[in-house]
């Protein structure tokens, strides 16, 4: 199970306004709901590009929900779409976007998960001595730099369930903006796809060779 999005902050509060004949070209067969009261939200729904976009907040969330994997290189077409729309309207300020990996999937071995991140992270003897703590399970959380991305890894038992043979894990690539310029579409795309596969190939690394 995968689920990937890309995530823009602007550097203002409040809804844009956006019309279906303005979001046609961007996402196509897109139904539009508007949530809160007063309206603070904007929901866009493709089922046929199988995207979902929330406008609203100052954070414009471009979610890919087709599951598939990789996840789809359409989806930087369509934020740059959207940018440009936001651009046109006067919000040419951005201070910051990401980009946001889920994946779940089998723990190879017997045991489960959170035993696997035990044995090759934890100094479970530790714990046992310095804390008086019989430890049932661990989960991982790492944070780091990949270029002028700030990283966020979490890998734990799926449900945070200690007997769960199943993984869990979320990266977050977070960018800021200084000069408020947003990157290109081509930037975005080869950006996007290139923070996948380091995240599909840092988990190869800490979990699976040995």
């Amino acid at each position: 199970m995968l689920k990937a999005n890309i995530v823009v902050l602007s550097g203002s509060e409040g809804t844009v306004g956006l019309s279906s004949q303005e979001i046609e070209p961007i996402l196509r067969d897109a139904s539009i709901q508007v949530v809160g009261q007063p309206a603070q939200q904007m929901l866009l729904t493709s089922l046929r590009e199988q995207v979902l976009v929330s406008v609203g907040g100052g954070s414009f969330i471009f979610e890919d929900q087709s599951a598939e994997i990789p996840p789809k290189a359409r989806l930087a077409e369509i934020v740059d779409g959207f940018i440009r729309l936001f651009v046109s309207k006067g919000m040419s300020q951005f201070r910051a976007y990401g980009f946001n990996f889920d994946l779940e999937f089998d723990s190879r071995g017997d045991l489960p998960a959170s035993q696997q991140i035990t044995e090759r992270f934890v100094r479970s003897d530790q714990l046992t001595r310095r804390g008086n703590v019989s430890l049932l399970g661990s989960g991982l959380r790492l944070y780091f730099n990949v270029g002028e991305a700030k990283c966020d890894l979490r890998i734990e038992p799926k449900g945070n369930d200690v007997n769960s043979p199943r993984y869990f894990s979320h990266i977050n690539y977070h960018y800021e903006l200084p000069s408020g310029d947003f990157p290109t579409q081509d930037v975005l795309r080869s950006d996007f796809q290139g923070k996948w596969g380091v995240f599909v190939d840092l988990l190869d690394r800490l979990l699976i060779e040995s």
